[in-house]
């Protein structure tokens, strides 16, 4: 659930959020959002070496930091992967945030040309720090947790 819309960006549903243009510029910074499962907790290891090894078979050259084990609120584990490319004339940077928990991950996104990221980090951080994760409505397998005590 996004909780916090940094102000210039809009949503795009089914995706995440992009920088409204403001000028000619050739990338617009955008932060993408999807999901994943697993087979095991163990497996996250496996999934993100897939995750590199898919990246470096789709894209040229590219440059890869990462994972290195990074914070999200109320997870079991992040990692945060940092990938480069030049598909043209602009390098372009991905900062992949991978947020395990349970057998469920989720994959945030930032892209933006290389000069953008400085300008850009701090509106994509504010939208991440803003993301809860709630559990799917069909979900059978979470217990609730304990109401707290009425005040009499």
């Amino acid at each position: 659930m996004m909780t916090i819309l940094p102000q210039g960006w809009a949503v795009i549903y089914g995706f995440g959020i992009r920088q409204i243009a403001s000028g000619q510029e050739a990338l617009l910074a955008n932060v993408a959002l999807g999901q994943d499962d697993l087979q095991s907790a163990e497996e996250f290891d496996t999934y993100l070496a897939a995750q590199a090894k898919m990246i470096q078979s789709n894209l040229i050259e590219p440059k890869i930091a990462g994972p290195q084990p990074t914070s999200f609120p109320d997870c079991d584990e992040a990692r945060m992967m940092i990938v480069l490319h030049t598909p043209e004339a602009d390098t372009v940077i991905h900062v992949q945030t991978y947020v395990r928990i349970g057998l469920w991950v989720g994959i945030i996104t930032l892209t933006a040309s290389q000069q953008q990221l400085q300008s850009v980090r701090p509106y994509s951080d504010q939208f991440t720090k803003g993301l809860r994760v709630l559990p799917a409505p069909d979900s059978t397998d979470l217990e609730p947790r304990p109401a707290a005590p009425l005040q009499t």
